[in-house]
């Protein structure tokens, strides 16, 4: 949803998730990492790894439903 200054709303049908350029860790030399703990564009787009998993670093939600459940199937095999 988004709200203007005009206090026009824009509600979208479908949302998306932003993710990481890096796998989540907690190890000592990744602490210093931004694009490991945020998931902010303004952040990520600096970093090496900028989309080489998703296109911008986001999914839709119906593109990681996807995913999640060809991870579920295929350890499942």
């Amino acid at each position: 949803m988004l709200i203007t200054h005009e206090h026009k709303c824009f509600v979208f049908p479908e949302g998306y998730l932003r993710l990481s350029s890096y796998k989540y860790s907690l190890e000592e030399e990744m602490m210093a990492n931004l694009a490991v703990h945020l998931t902010n564009n303004a952040i990520q787009k600096k970093d090496k790894n900028y989309g080489l998993e998703e296109d911008g670093n986001q999914l839709s939600f119906k593109e990681a439903k996807v995913r999640i459940w060809l991870a579920d199937f295929v350890g499942k095999l």
